[in-house]
Order: structure tokens, then C-alpha cells, then sequence
């Protein structure tokens, strides 16, 4: 990028264990106290630990425009890695997990692949509602996403493919 151009937006898009590293990262950007913003953070079938996520979910209210988890009840690989860790994941459902200024959107009615965690990537529809969320900075309910609730609580449902 040329040196009079000036970056506009930044979008971070983590996928998995990835999230992870993005957890810990804008941990340490909080500690730095910098005014760093992004205008999206979408977190694809987090692999971290609803424990974790709650104790930080307020540093992506801070740090993001708007901040996207997509979770589904047939991601197989967070059901396996919960197996060994015994904790349960953010990118499982049901049920969501939801927190206050995040955007939880339960892609459970996909089909998937063998793992089913790549549904994401792999699904056009999923892939069409990031595009609206990315590009054109849409709210869930301008995403032709359906509407939920849970303890009081709004989330979005994907409608079948």
C-alpha cells in the first residue's frame, strides 16, 4: 500500500483454534490500551472455552464494530476436541452461547462434511451471509437470517440450504 493511501476497514475472519490466538491477541491489545479498531471480527466455529469467552466477550464489544460467532450443532471436530479437553465450545450448539453486543448465528441446519466444520466455507448460504455482513456491513435481520431467542436473549438461525 502506498504511503498516501490510508486503510479504511479491517475485517478478521478466525476460524477454530484460530480464535484462540485471536483471544489472546486482543488481550494484549487491551492491556496496550491502544484505540485500535475493526469493523467486523467473525469467529468460525470457535474452538475455545465457553468459560474463556465469557471472562473476555466485552474486549470484542471494545476492538469491533460488530463481532459474528457462527456455531452448529453438527461440528463433529468441537465435539471430539471437547472429548479431550472437557470443557464446552463456543462454536458448539445447541445450546448457543450468547453474550451481550455479539452476534451469535447457529448454522446447525447446514448440511455438512464428514467433520462438519468447515460449514462456514463450504456453504453458500453461510458464505452469502458473511459477504452481506463483510461488503455491505449488514445487521442480522437485513441477512435473511430467522430470528431466536434464548433466555431472553436474540440470536439468528441460518435456514436450510
Amino acid at each position: 500500500m502506498a504511503a498516501n493511501q490510508r486503510l479504511t476497514a479491517v475485517n478478521i475472519i478466525a476460524h477454530s483454534m484460530g480464535n484462540r490466538i485471536l483471544m489472546a491477541a486482543l488481550d494484549r491489545l487491551a492491556l496496550q490500551n491502544t484505540d485500535l479498531r475493526f469493523r467486523n471480527i467473525v469467529m468460525a466455529a470457535p474452538d475455545i472455552n465457553v468459560a474463556d469467552f465469557a471472562d473476555v466477550s466485552g474486549i470484542f464489544n471494545r476492538f469491533a464494530a460488530r463481532t459474528t460467532v457462527y456455531s452448529s450443532s453438527g461440528d463433529v471436530a468441537l465435539l471430539i476436541s471437547k472429548a479431550f479437553h472437557s470443557y464446552p465450545r463456543v462454536g458448539e450448539a445447541p445450546p448457543v452461547r450468547l453474550a451481550p453486543g455479539i452476534d451469535t448465528v447457529d448454522a446447525s441446519a447446514i448440511h455438512h462434511d464428514l467433520l462438519g466444520h468447515s460449514y462456514f466455507g463450504d456453504s453458500t448460504t453461510v458464505v452469502r451471509d458473511m459477504f452481506l455482513l463483510i461488503k455491505e456491513g449488514l445487521a442480522p435481520p437485513a441477512r435473511y437470517l430467522r430470528p431466536a431467542s434464548l433466555q431472553r436473549m436474540q440470536y439468528w438461525l441460518v435456514p436450510e440450504e
